[in-house]
């Protein structure tokens, strides 16, 4: 009897590690920070890690007609049709010295279309399906293997009008270039280890902020300035140059940005994850009725690209908080399989991802995981822009 029950174990076990089918990323053994975890200002954290809840749900490649944004000066539009929101991909990398590139990179090689989800309570372990999608899974398992493209290939089509002079101006709601060589106390609120305002490294002007931690360390700059936004919408864009990505622990999970406010508990996030192949930028949440949840860039569609290092990138999104609408751009290109909405999302599906009403915003560097490889990381942000309208790269 007992060595029936083993065999039939050992069957059903690897059942539990089937993926399921919206690609929601697992979340570190740490769980995600918590607003008393900010308050600690270091990067640990005491909650349990929490995946989010498959939907199942696939969230459409753009959103619809009413409620698509104008698209930003001098981006080019998202195209008509795109690979279901919620998908990793691949990228690593550890290199040694920052050299900026304002150069247009060359496309990388597509990459096998990896599969098309896996969600896992703890990053050690194997991913598992849920209740839903159990039987489904036990009729095949996806494969799940890419080839890796180089992490300095990214889409920067049009990279050659983002540099030069600093174009912050009084037309932007908020802007911050950085340029005075000191951080702006009046502005901002710093968050564990202040940032370096330095000219050794800028995407426009002489000045840039840089952020450096160790392991699973934050640093990071807070603002309320401009806030409350019209309609509790806003545009943010940002040049980010990261000097490396973390290629362990699995699925290493950092953050470059987040906003908060009141009328629910849940921190907006933009960052992004290493799949255990590639980093892939991402969106998501943290806390609040949905769970602790990341979606991963799948775009382009069958050719993702990994999140570029040693050289600048330019990041806008936006959050519409009027129709809970969230809309991801990269050097002026939008990736629709980041969008988010009410029912489009990582988390509980039983759940809406409501936006909460916007009071502040922050912009650094927080990594959650401990035993990362690289040791530290360096993150320069410059030209930092809050505004009601589009913003583009080339303004």
């Amino acid at each position: 009897m007992k060595f029936g029950v083993s065999i039939l174990a050992a069957v059903i076990g690897p059942l539990a590690c089937m993926p399921t089918n919206q690609y929601t990323a697992p979340y570190d053994a740490g769980g995600e920070p918590t607003k008393d975890d900010e308050a600690k200002g270091d990067g640990s954290k005491d909650d349990q890690a929490h995946a989010g809840a498959d939907s199942g749900a696939k969230p459409t490649a753009q959103p619809s007609a009413p409620s698509t944004p104008s698209t930003p000066s001098g981006m080019k539009p998202a195209p008509e049709s795109g690979p279901a929101p919620t998908t990793p991909n691949p990228d690593q990398s550890t290199p040694e010295s920052p050299t900026p590139q304002n150069t247009t990179p060359t496309t990388p090689e597509p990459s096998a279309e990896p599969s098309d989800s896996t969600t896992t309570d703890d990053v050690d372990s194997e991913p598992i399906v849920s209740d839903a999608t159990a039987d489904a899974a036990t009729d095949s398992v996806p494969d799940q293997t890419t080839t890796e493209p180089s992490n300095t290939d990214a889409p920067s089509p049009s990279a050659d009008g983002f540099f030069g002079d600093s174009r912050c101006s009084d037309e932007f709601t908020f802007c911050e270039d950085f340029e005075s060589g000191e951080l702006d106390g009046n502005r901002w609120a710093p968050q564990g280890p202040a940032p370096d305002i330095d000219d050794g490294l800028a995407a426009r002007g002489t000045h840039s902020a840089h952020f450096h931690t160790q392991d699973n360390g934050l640093s990071l700059i807070r603002t309320s300035e401009p806030f409350p936004m019209p309609n509790n919408s806003y545009y943010a864009r940002a040049f980010v140059y990261f000097d490396s990505m973390p290629t362990a622990p699995p699925w290493a999970h950092w953050t470059v940005s987040g906003a908060a406010g009141s009328g629910t508990e849940a921190e907006i996030r933009i960052g992004g994850q290493y799949d255990n192949t590639i980093n892939r930028f991402g969106v998501g949440t943290d806390g609040g009725p949905t769970g602790d949840w990341t979606n991963l860039d799948q775009d382009p569609e069958g050719a993702v690209v990994p999140v570029p290092v040693q050289q600048w990138v330019c990041l806008e999104w936006q959050y519409k908080g009027d129709t809970n609408e969230g809309f991801f751009w990269w050097d002026d290109v939008e990736h629709p399989s980041l969008y988010t909405s009410a029912t489009e999302h990582g988390g509980d599906s039983s759940e809406d991802y409501l936006l909460p009403s916007f009071e502040s915003a922050w912009f650094g560097w927080w990594l959650y995981q401990t035993g990362t490889d690289p040791g530290e990381f360096d993150v320069w942000i410059d030209e930092i822009v809050i505004d009601d309208q589009p913003i583009g790269c080339t303004r």
